[in-house]
């Protein structure tokens, strides 16, 4: 189920609707200073406490439902409850190591990748 593992979070000025594509003002996403196009997110192993139950296959262990569409289940580091970023310019959180097992890739409005 990598599908559910994979969540991206795009800049207001880099949307497919917008041929701005700069960074310059205050409408991209950031991790603390730096702004960029987007984020690409995958989120790791479960942690303690997170629930990625679905029905039907697992409907005797999910007490509450589908915890599939519950961002805080897979994403650390307080990222999750930046979801879904529908205004384009949210600040997100590099991973800790010591707390977290998600990836992040930081796109940068030149189409550059780095690891974030």
């Amino acid at each position: 189920n990598w599908k559910d593992h994979f969540f991206y979070a795009i800049s207001k000025n880099n949307n497919p609707g917008v041929t701005v594509g700069s960074c310059a003002m205050a409408n991209c996403i950031r991790i603390g200073v730096p702004r960029y196009a987007a984020i690409v997110f995958f989120s790791g192993l479960k942690q303690v406490g997170q629930q990625r139950y679905s029905p039907p296959l697992d409907a005797a262990l999910a007490l509450d439902g589908d915890d599939r569409d519950e961002v805080i289940n897979y994403l650390e580091n307080n990222n999750a409850p930046n979801f879904p970023d529908d205004s384009g310019n949210k600040q997100y959180f590099p991973v800790d190591a010591a707390t977290s097992n998600d990836i992040m890739f930081c796109i940068k409005p030149d189409m550059s990748v780095s690891a974030c």
